[in-house]
């Protein structure tokens, strides 16, 4: 690896390089300035990046500057690949020297062991969030070398960093973090980072480093010089990798809680793994013991602020970054729809809002953090320091848990020191789900709900009962959801009727012409993705997020799965707009006897997570059934899905700001290269031929282009084809029990960006003109409860539950859960059409300009973007 040397010319302007900092196993860092003078520390991964691996650097790169506007993503300000893959990031002068080493663990581990599982924590949720956010579902190279932790004015933070750059080197290192499955090559997924989080853990709270005595790392081996860095010996790491790590080591050094949820991370076989990062972050931050604000020990993290003046009533903490180039990182100008910060649900300060009896200002027990002292309410929607009484830190005034760090900042309770910076004065919604700019604030000397104002006529969170109607369709949505609605655990006083004026066609017309009346039913509607859309749009939901803090509902939002909850927040303010409760996964289905020649049944099961490209599915269906062996849905309402799953699979979206939240500003790309490829491929499986360069073969009927959403499930159940892109749903009502047995399911065939599949998806939505606004909360709550789940897999659907559907009994007895691989994959890797209303409106246009793609000339899908520039 040669030097670096500038001046480097970025996609953001020029960038001088100074002198070398340190090189470790992963990253060389250099000290650099930009064109004003200002610092920024720049980095090359170490070791060669093929030429042919540029384009996907700067993908990544793309893609992690769309996010790094979160606190816990660390800032990239520029990035290029001449005269070799670089980055310009942040500068923080204190974390250079633990760069040059590697070791940035001694930082956190020098801290209390509250603030150790913190920070954890931490890193959990911005892998969790960025797997949602961005188009790569996971890191895949979490390791000290790509983490920072500070302090900053909301308190102790990790801050994460590479994104999957530095693992395209042409030999990744092995390191003491890196999975048994990286090793041989293996399909990585989530889970890979679970195992890498795991060990991550045991080094943070043991104090001790991981496989010590053979590790190459330099971070375990202070007295190496870093320029040996990439000479060292890794095979007997390997080999102890492969064998497994043993927490029970460390177990007398680790925290007595933390020992299980780290064997279970670090568990040589994925699938015994959690299934994300956020059952683990969560489980690390119970394992930790609470403590007093005063015992804190946070002084070895890095500053990123100025202290602020302990007891000031007037002045809020600052948003400067140290020696940057002045962006906020402290969340307060964040887009409100990163997901970042869901503490108050997802369970990161240790606490259930559900179970803290008096979290809820409403319910009138006195428990608001004002109690200790008298913030104020801004007009901006902060809160002041206000009273210059010092916290004891004894009672965690959001959660009961002692001196935790995100209840005092979630209610600005006065001045908090950590680590010689004070920090409090933050704006109660700002940090969690909402975004609807409403600023509505909790009266701190109250105990009063922001929704209890009679000056906004708001209504009340207050539960005092009355029947809460549903808007359903009877076929497809529920029709005795209210009985089982009476064994869900909500309050007694409450009520649940259907309203049979919601199962006609005509429903969602209904529906917005009441609201726009100012109509107060149905307090509930159950709604598909496209309905969805329409009442988003049209502003006919209620902003769940804004209750996240004072009722239970906070529980269950953000707690879904990727693409569900992108659709359920409004595109204009980011705020969630709705509750998805249920799913049907479009999977393809194959009969296992058809594929004569793969008598392996761990094919079959291989395939659930790491299905074939397409170039090799076409040419295994081709082999058994020439042009009629697989087929799929191409009519013109039912095309845009298919497309969707190979523009995601070829690396392509219809918005630029590809993998977030689409809106309608957003430059529409449909038409670039890969949209281009992604038409070729489906007209190589139906016409033939080798448009697409990829090498896929005919497979498919010409006829799927004229078949609708029911005609793959009829030709595959009659025999006629060997394989289908088919909802789920079907698998239970076409087939007996005997057929299932030699039917197997996998996600959408893989492209070079890997797999996506698309999803029909079921919301529960608020009614804004609501009367009983607590009533109606706590019954749309009650859709992600194991009563409802087992209705849900009644209609075929698949509950989300937070997440983890097989968790209910109904769900893992379900007929279809010998697939669970495949549908777990499917759900974490959706992928969703544009939340567009003229999206929904123009379907049929849409669809027959893609066919138009697909037979004829792939140019034409310049008409789309023309459709929905247009509207």
């Amino acid at each position: 690896m040669t030097a670096l040397k500038g001046p480097l010319e970025g996609r953001h302007g020029s960038w001088s390089v100074g002198e070398l900092v340190g090189t470790t196993s992963r990253w060389t860092t250099y000290r650099g300035t930009d064109e004003a003078g200002s610092p920024v520390a720049i980095r090359t991964p170490t070791g060669e990046i093929s030429s042919d691996q540029y384009d996907r650097f700067d993908s990544l790169a793309r893609q992690w500057s769309s996010v790094d506007e979160r606190r816990t993503v660390r800032t990239l300000r520029d990035w290029g690949t001449d005269p070799e893959p670089w980055v310009a990031v942040e500068y923080v002068p204190e974390e250079l020297a633990a760069w040059a080493t590697g070791d940035t663990l001694a930082i956190a581990t020098a801290c209390d062991l509250r603030t150790r599982g913190e920070l954890l924590s931490d890193i959990c949720e911005v892998l969790r969030t960025y797997g949602r956010y961005g188009s790569t579902p996971a890191h895949l190279g979490i390791h000290p070398d790509c983490l920072s932790f500070r302090v900053d004015d909301d308190g102790p933070v990790a801050v994460v960093g590479d994104w999957g750059l530095s693992r395209l080197v042409e030999e990744p290192p092995v390191t003491p973090f890196t999975a048994p499955e990286q090793l041989d090559g293996d399909h990585a997924s989530r889970r890979t980072d679970v195992y890498r989080i795991g060990v991550l853990a045991a080094a943070v709270l043991s104090g001790s480093r991981p496989f010590e005595e053979m590790s190459p790392d330099p971070a375990n081996d202070e007295g190496a010089p870093a320029e040996s860095v990439t000479d060292r010996d890794t095979t007997a790491l390997a080999a102890a990798i492969r064998e497994g790590f043993d927490v029970d080591t460390l177990a007398d050094e680790l925290p007595d809680d933390a020992v299980r949820p780290i064997r279970r991370a670090a568990d040589t076989d994925p699938e015994t793994r959690q299934s994300t990062t956020y059952p683990l972050g969560r489980d690390l931050l119970d394992a930790v013991p609470s403590v007093g604000v005063g015992d804190r020990e946070a002084d070895a993290l890095a500053a990123t602020v100025a202290p602020s003046a302990p007891g000031s009533s007037e002045e809020t903490a600052t948003e400067e970054k140290s020696g940057s180039d002045g962006d906020s990182t402290d969340g307060e100008d964040r887009d409100p729809s990163d997901g970042e910060a869901d503490d108050a649900m997802a369970g990161t300060d240790g606490s259930n809002p559900a179970d803290d009896k008096g979290s809820n200002p409403a319910d009138g027990k006195g428990s608001n953090p004002a109690d200790g002292g008298e913030p104020t309410a801004a007009d901006d929607g902060s809160v002041g320091t206000g009273s210059t009484t010092p916290v004891d830190g004894t009672t965690d005034p959001a959660s009961g848990s002692a001196g935790s760090r995100r209840s005092f900042l979630k209610y600005g309770v006065g001045t908090v020191g950590i680590g010689g910076v004070a920090y409090g004065a933050i704006q109660v919604f700002g940090d969690d789900l909402t975004g609807d700019g409403s600023g509505a604030v909790a009266d701190p000397s109250s105990g009063a709900s922001a929704t209890d104002s009679d000056d906004d006529g708001e209504p009340s969170l207050e539960v005092t009962g009355g029947t809460v109607t549903i808007g359903a369709r009877f076929g497809t949505d529920l029709e005795t959801l209210p009985e089982a609605i009476e064994d869900v655990d909500i309050p007694a006083e409450i009520d649940v009727a259907l309203d049979d004026r919601f199962n006609d066609p005509d429903r969602i017309d209904r529906y917005l012409a009441g609201v726009e009346g100012g109509d107060d039913v149905p307090d509930l509607l159950l709604v598909n993705t496209d309905e969805l859309t329409r009442v988003v749009r049209a502003g006919a939901t209620e902003p769940l997020s804004r209750y996240a803090d004072d009722h239970p509902i906070g529980d269950v939002l953000g707690e879904s799965f990727p693409a569900l909850e992108r659709m359920s927040r409004n595109p204009e303010d980011g705020a969630v707009h709705a509750l998805p409760y249920g799913f049907i996964p479009e999977t393809v289905a194959y009969r296992k006897s058809a594929f004569r020649e793969i008598d392996d049944e761990s094919t079959f099961e291989a395939w659930m997570t790491d299905p074939p490209t397409w170039s090799e599915w076409s040419s295994i269906v081709a082999a058994f059934r020439r042009d009629q062996g697989f087929v799929w849905a191409g009519g013109r309402q039912s095309v845009p899905r298919p497309f969707s799953e190979v523009l995601a699979a070829f690396g392509g979206s219809y918005y630029e700001t590809d993998g977030s939240r689409p809106a309608d500003g957003d430059p529409v790309t449909v038409a670039d290269a890969d949209g281009v490829e992604a038409a070729n491929v489906l007209h190589d499986l139906v016409l033939g031929g080798d448009r697409s360069g990829s090498g896929v073969e005919r497979a498919s009927a010409e006829s799927v282009l004229e078949f609708d959403v029911i005609d793959p499930v009829y030709t595959f159940a009659d025999e006629n084809a060997i394989a289908a892109r088919v909802p789920l749903s079907t698998y239970e009502s076409f087939f007996s029990e005997a057929e299932r047995e030699d039917i197997g399911m996998m996600p959408a065939p893989a492209g070079p960006a890997g797999s996506y599949t698309g999803v029909y998806a079921s919301y529960v939505v608020v009614n804004p003109n609501t009367e009983l606004l607590g009533e109606a909360l706590s019954v749309a709550e009650a859709f992600r409860s194991p009563v409802v789940a087992s209705l849900l897999v009644d209609q075929g659907l698949v509950p989300t539950l937070n997440g983890d559907p097989f968790s209910v009994d109904a769900v893992a007895d379900a007929p279809y859960a010998e697939h669970r691989p495949a549908i777990e994959y499917v759900a974490e890797n959706a992928v969703l059409e544009p939340s567009t209303a003229t999206w929904s409106a123009e379907r049929q246009d849409v669809g027959a300009v893609l066919r138009s793609a697909i037979t004829d000339d792939p140019s034409v899908l310049a008409e789309i973007e023309a459709i929905l520039e247009e509207r």
